[in-house]
């Protein structure tokens, strides 16, 4: 159903915080907003597959599909579907053959990677507990000002320097909303490397393969 405005955007996002069900009724507003959303999916369902298997976390071969089972082709095979069906139209599609395989795909990334023993334990014994001490310390270092730390010199000076337009400074916004915006830009190399530059003592690493490795 269209949105007639931004109360209505505003009341459907409030919605998913009273009732996390009604987040899987969210569609993007727009077509740019729909090809956020679809470039996203595809993005992540082959390069994870490609770290899995650089990691010896996938031991099971993914099964080859209409779409491939390699990063490339998936992102290749999807990507000219999806202009294949799209152009000169007024929403993205892709045909229902190549939609099928990616939701195959999907659930296979699920059973093959993401639900795997060692990759939940690692979530649970490390990964967790690094991102609540990032985001307390990130947030701490917001409220007092410190303006030496990565939240101030990564991101909102960074954000600042684009110019945007705002009727309230950045800086002086919601810090649970900045500290979010922050890490959402995090790649998972880089809150590795910020979680060792926090708390060089700390109790958790991660380690990871560089890409000469």
């Amino acid at each position: 159903m269209p949105i007639s405005g931004f109360d209505d955007f505003d009341d459907r996002i409030e919605g998913c915080y009273k009732d996390s069900a009604n987040i899987k009724k969210l569609v993007p507003c727009t077509l740019e907003g729909c090809v956020v959303r679809i470039s996203d999916i595809i993005s992540y369902l082959g390069k994870d597959r490609q770290d899995a298997q650089k990691a010896h976390i996938a031991t099971e071969s993914f099964e080859d599909s209409h779409i491939g089972k390699h990063n490339a082709e998936i992102i290749n095979n999807l990507i000219v579907n999806i202009i294949e069906n799209s152009y000169g139209k007024p929403y993205i599609k892709m045909d229902n053959e190549h939609f099928d395989a990616l939701k195959k795909a999907k659930a296979a990334n699920y059973d093959l990677i993401y639900k795997v023993d060692s990759v939940e334990a690692e979530l649970n014994g490390s990964v967790k507990p690094m991102m609540a001490a990032v985001y307390e310390r990130l947030r701490n270092d917001l409220i007092s000002h410190r303006k030496d730390s990565p939240i101030f010199t990564h991101h909102i000076d960074y954000v600042n320097a684009a110019h945007y337009a705002r009727d309230l400074p950045y800086e002086e916004t919601d810090p649970d909303q900045i500290v979010c915006d922050y890490i959402a830009s995090m790649t998972d190399d880089y809150f590795i490397d910020l979680y060792a530059h926090l708390f060089p003592n700390g109790n958790y690493s991660i380690s990871y393969r560089g890409y000469f490795d």
